[in-house]
């Protein structure tokens, strides 16, 4: 069992905690997230975003979330 933790930014006290039976589910569920989470901010931003913009978010993204092999 595989536990992901996700957090909004690097001081979030509650980070998202998800649990998957696989290592390839936990890092497919994550990629998803990720690309879930800068389509957000694209959508939401007032400015044009760069190859290089979205690189940048993607890797912000990569860096507030840890998958660890978890056992009960």
């Amino acid at each position: 069992m595989f536990k992901v933790i996700y957090s909004i930014d690097t001081l979030d006290p509650k980070p998202e905690i998800s649990f998957f039976d696989t290592e390839e589910e936990a890092i497919d569920h994550v990629e998803e997230e990720i690309e879930r989470r800068v389509s957000f901010q694209v959508s939401h931003s007032p400015y044009t975003l760069t190859e290089e913009d979205l690189s940048s978010l993607r890797e912000i993204e990569r860096s507030l979330v840890h998958i660890e092999d978890w056992r009960e």
